[in-house]
């Protein structure tokens, strides 16, 4: 099948992707200024804090993040289609706050009631939060304090400078864009398979 059957034969979707590198600082900063956003399709947030722990690992030791999926809604905000997981534990970890685990087990943010304020004033009002403090191991370990206000000038800067991808997507066709995004949605997150203990 050529390229013009397959487009004739999907109906002309009118789909692309951009991809941009944003520093960790501006991604939480643009999430506390409300600039990236849940839909009311996404999933609950259910990260637990060894997940949120294991992450912050990574975005200190300079490991791979996979990147987030978004789309930009008419309000010229990116409503967040993959990754509301690791992007909301980042800025858990930004904010050094936490959800009290017993309390909420899973949160639906796509629910959250923000009206003329930050994302962190909207989650701090509706939510019982927690310190949350992070310990990595060290040498003969000894648990090293790395929470974000702890970290020297020198790392916080090389994490504020961390890059995180960010790939919109943008659709042409605006009346098919909401079925567009669910299945893209549904894409993104189908055929996952729990791992082993042994994998």
């Amino acid at each position: 099948m050529s390229q013009n059957e397959l487009v004739n034969e999907l109906g002309g979707l009118g789909i692309q992707q951009y991809k941009t590198d944003v520093g960790f600082r501006t991604l939480v900063e643009g999430v506390n200024e409300n600039l990236y956003v849940i839909p009311k399709y996404q999933r609950k947030y259910r990260w637990t804090r060894e997940q949120v722990e294991s992450l912050v690992e990574s975005l200190l030791l300079g490991l791979p993040i996979p990147p987030i999926y978004a789309c930009r809604n008419k309000e010229g905000q990116l409503e967040i289609l993959d990754g509301q997981q690791r992007i909301m534990s980042l800025f858990f970890y930004y904010i050094g706050y936490y959800l009290k685990t017993k309390k909420n087990t899973s949160v639906n943010f796509s629910e959250l009631i923000i009206e003329n304020c930050s994302f962190k004033e909207a989650l701090m009002s509706q939510y019982d939060l927690e310190e949350l403090h992070i310990q990595l191991e060290g040498d003969g370990k000894r648990g090293i304090n790395v929470d974000y206000e702890a970290l020297s000038p020198e790392v916080k800067r090389r994490v504020d400078y961390t890059t995180i991808a960010i790939i919109e997507i943008k659709i042409d066709d605006k009346k098919q864009r909401s079925k567009i995004l669910r299945q893209i949605f549904a894409n993104l997150n189908k055929g996952g398979t729990l791992l082993s203990n042994q994998e």
